[in-house]
């Protein structure tokens, strides 16, 4: 056995010094920024523990995209369009024109000297979960482009006339950018 470990020790003192020759001196720095490459690939594509999720979840806001508020709102739409007299069962589809927008808390300071003026603008962090947390300041929904309802009393004008202002008026959008038809059944 201990001749098969010097054999070991000397293939590997002989590589280590084949390595450090002029003749591979590029090699090194190629194996450390390898390695190196690993590392960062092997960092990155590690999962998060659930404790670590759970922390994220907390510390910033709410996941949540312009899909899930467009169908959301469809089902509000839905639910009061389903309520109005005359007009039945109703299928809503929304429109949304961009996606939600976080507003941060933001500090400016002024650094003056004898011939400029230089201001900076930081996000405030809370001292919550981490340091690195901005506070939110608001969230801003996405904008609404359109509505389409189709609904069973769809073709009755007083119907048309109701639902579209029921939808002009909860979202606060124009009537032309509300659809309103019947439905084949």
């Amino acid at each position: 056995m201990l001749p098969k470990k010097t054999a070991l020790k000397q293939r590997a003192e002989l590589w280590w010094s084949q390595l450090k020759s002029a003749k591979h001196g590029r090699l090194i720095p190629a194996l450390f920024a390898l390695t190196f490459a690993f590392l960062l690939i092997n960092l990155a594509t590690v999962s998060k523990t659930p404790e670590s999720t759970e922390k994220a979840s907390r510390s910033s806001p709410a996941a949540f995209d312009a899909d899930d508020y467009a169908q959301k709102l469809e089902a509000s739409l839905k639910e009061l369009v389903e309520h109005i007299e005359g007009a039945g069962k109703a299928t809503v589809f929304v429109s949304v024109d961009s996606s939600v927008e976080y507003v941060y808390a933001t500090q400016t300071t002024e650094e003056s000297s004898q011939t400029s003026l230089r201001k900076t603008l930081s996000y405030v962090f809370s001292g919550g979960y981490s340091a690195s947390d901005p506070i939110l300041i608001k969230q801003l929904q996405p904008t609404v482009r359109g509505v389409v309802v189709v609904c069973r009393g769809g073709a009755k004008p007083e119907v048309k006339l109701k639902v579209t202002e029921a939808i002009k008026t909860a979202l606060n959008i124009s009537s032309g950018r509300v659809y309103v038809t019947d439905s084949q059944h």
